[in-house]
């Protein structure tokens, strides 16, 4: 298989016109906290662990909160699993019951509830 970025690098636009002639303007860096193996595009991006985008077509990342509680800020366990797929808004970089923004909503139990 053929890749127009090597690793550490993700296309910008694979749809742009040029990207044959000058495949250099259109991969770019990969974001601090993402993984980009050859062949990574911007909807692709693998995020880290602990850190979230708000759809794969941002490079924007964010670094989550812990669950809540002490243990779970001691212990570094996170509400964001990361990953390589945004889901709706964003929600596929969460963990289970986490939802939202950062996944600062629990949607564990009846209603759900903001977390900070």
């Amino acid at each position: 298989t053929c890749s127009i970025c090597k690793e550490g690098f993700y296309l910008r636009d694979a749809t742009a016109d040029g990207l044959f002639r000058n495949p250099t303007d259109y991969c770019k860096p990969c974001p601090t906290h993402a993984s980009c193996s050859p062949g990574t595009t911007l909807a692709s991006l693998g995020v880290d662990a602990g850190y979230w985008r708000a759809s794969n077509s941002s490079t924007v990342l964010y670094e989550c909160g812990p669950f809540g509680g002490e243990s779970d800020q001691r212990s570094g366990k996170t509400r964001c699993t990361g990953g390589s797929e945004a889901g709706g808004n964003g929600d596929g970089y969460c963990e289970t019951d986490f939802i939202g923004p950062e996944c600062q909503l629990c949607t564990d139990g009846p209603e759900t509830r903001y977390l900070v």
